[in-house]
Formats: C-alpha cells, structure tokens, sequence
C-alpha cells in the first residue's frame, strides 16, 4: 500500500511532462523567443528539490501516515512556487490562483499536521 503513494506523488510530478507530450498545445513562439523567465528557474529547482525529497523518503509502511508525509513536502512546494508567482506574476487570475492555493495549502497544512502528530503520538 505505501507503495501506492509513492506512485500517487510522482505521478502528480509527471502530469504536465504527459500533457505537453500528448498533444498539449505548444507555448507560442514569442514565448520560446523570449529571455529565461528567473520564476521559471525557481520554480524548476523547487521541482526539482520535490522529487528529490520523494525519491530519499523513507516509507512508514503506514499508507495514510506516508500519503500525509508526501502531501506535507507537495504543499511546501505549491507555497513556494505560489509566493513566486505572487511576487513576480502579471496575470490577475494566476496572482489570484497563487494566493488560493496559499491559503488552501495552509488549511491543509494544519489538518496534516495534527494527523501526524497524533499518528506519532500512539505509534
């Protein structure tokens, strides 16, 4: 069952790579043209600390306590990654969408937080 989540995180890395090779519409050419956006670099490096961090975890053998674990480090990541866009984004709707996912992922954050400390607490 851990082994569940594992595939369940990288598959959640692997989306947009899967899309762009089934057909997703190609970025226009004046993006391609364009200088290397620094956002982007940042957030490639947060990606790729992500996968990292997934690939060196230790499994519990426990699926809710890994699957806790796994969206605890994916929650860091969008935080990160969203706090980019807040800073350096110029679309309203996307600017919007980051502080969205800020507040969700905080939500979330203290629901997994409190899972995992009772979960440490009596295992």
């Amino acid at each position: 069952m851990p082994r569940i989540c594992m595939l369940l995180a990288c598959s959640l890395l692997c989306l947009p790579a899967l899309a762009q090779e089934e057909g997703a519409a190609a970025p226009p050419a004046a993006v391609l043209s364009a200088p290397l956006d620094p956002g982007l670099v940042q957030r490639q490096k947060i990606v790729d600390a992500l996968r990292a961090k997934l690939a060196a975890m230790a499994l519990s053998q426990n699926s809710d306590y890994d699957f806790a674990s796994f969206m605890q480090l994916y929650d860091q990541a969008a935080a990160q990654m969203a706090a980019i866009e807040m800073r350096e984004g110029t679309d309203g709707d996307m600017k919007a969408l980051a502080r969205q996912t800020l507040a969700a992922g905080r939500k979330r954050d203290a629901k997994l937080d409190t899972w995992i400390a009772q979960f440490r607490k009596f295992n």
